[in-house]
């Protein structure tokens, strides 16, 4: 009998950031319940530390340099094979409920181009510059982007997505989320805009950029609207043909910035109780210029890959 397959992924969690890595503060009872189950990996290494590419090699179980995605703002190939198509061919019911981030949130133009040739470089037809040849025709590779939900409007996705026959689909963060979710929230609350005004945001004394006290309620945060849909569609599948075996992705994304936990978890921890990393005091040394550099650079919309160190004195 095949197994199925529940896959649970937090977006921008740190492990040391766990009840089960020994974090002296955290409580995490459900993610150590499973972790004292099953095996936890203490020298596990992603990809790439940057969402897009690493999400792509999750799925496609190929490097950066191979499926294409270096940086965020470039969308995986459509022409790519996925772990999950692979699942789907083989009479898999495949779901994704939550984040995906295969795809681009934003319009923006990619920051980091290619450096044109240097002196003596043999320069090959564009179509050779990457493993895939380019696509015969455009696809949708604008599934994820906002303007597809504005206003609250559902939209149906071509499926399967990267082998996802179900998709209830969230995009961004916080409270903040969009896509299916944002359609559901707008059935539910008729001010849900005001809801994820951030000039609505409940009083608090928080000083940490990009902390926002929401107003929105436990039960409809993003976090429980996955949670009930990734159960919905579990207790689907139990109520039908149970022939085929599963494999459902339940991706949240929080706690990726901004910060916005609702009802009791904001204020379940104290600041003074977390213990600060040793690089939190490294604010006055060439590291932090080197990034205030950097910062700078990308707010005047340009992304050098080397740094003069004239510039950090």
């Amino acid at each position: 009998m095949r197994p199925n397959f529940l896959l649970f992924i937090t977006d921008q969690h740190r492990a040391d950031y766990l009840g089960c890595s020994g974090h002296p503060a955290l409580a995490t009872p459900h993610i150590d319940s499973i972790a004292a189950r099953g095996t936890r990996f203490e020298r596990f290494y992603v990809a790439t530390p940057v969402c897009m590419p690493n999400r792509a090699t999750l799925m496609t179980g190929r490097m950066p340099s191979v499926h294409g995605v270096r940086s965020n703002g470039s969308p995986l190939s459509l022409q790519s094979n996925t772990f999950v198509d692979a699942l789907l061919a083989a009479g898999y019911w495949t779901a994704l409920v939550g984040k995906s981030h295969l795809q681009n949130f934003s319009d923006g133009a990619a920051l980091l181009k290619r450096p044109p040739p240097r002196a003596g470089d043999l320069a090959l037809d564009a179509a050779l510059a990457e493993a895939r040849k380019p696509a015969a025709a455009d696809g949708p590779y604008d599934q994820e982007h906002p303007r597809r939900w504005e206003a609250g409007r559902d939209f149906a996705m071509q499926l399967p997505f990267y082998g996802f026959g179900h998709v209830d689909l969230c995009t961004a963060h916080g409270d903040q989320v969009g896509g299916h979710y944002y359609v559901w929230l707008k059935s539910l609350r008729a001010d849900a805009d005001a809801l994820r005004d951030r000039r609505n945001q409940l009083p608090h004394d928080y000083v940490c950029p990009q902390a926002y006290r929401t107003p929105i309620p436990e039960a409809l945060y993003p976090t429980a609207y996955i949670a009930d849909k990734s159960c919905e569609w579990l207790d689907r599948y139990a109520d039908g043909d149970r022939s085929q075996p599963f494999f459902l992705m339940t991706s949240f994304p929080d706690p990726h910035h901004p910060f916005t936990p609702p009802g009791r978890y904001w204020s379940m921890y104290r600041p003074q109780d977390m213990a600060l990393p040793p690089s939190f005091q490294h604010r006055n040394r060439p590291l932090a210029r080197a990034v205030a550099w950097a910062r700078a650079e990308r707010a005047k919309n340009h992304l050098p890959t080397s740094c003069d160190p004239g510039a950090l004195r």
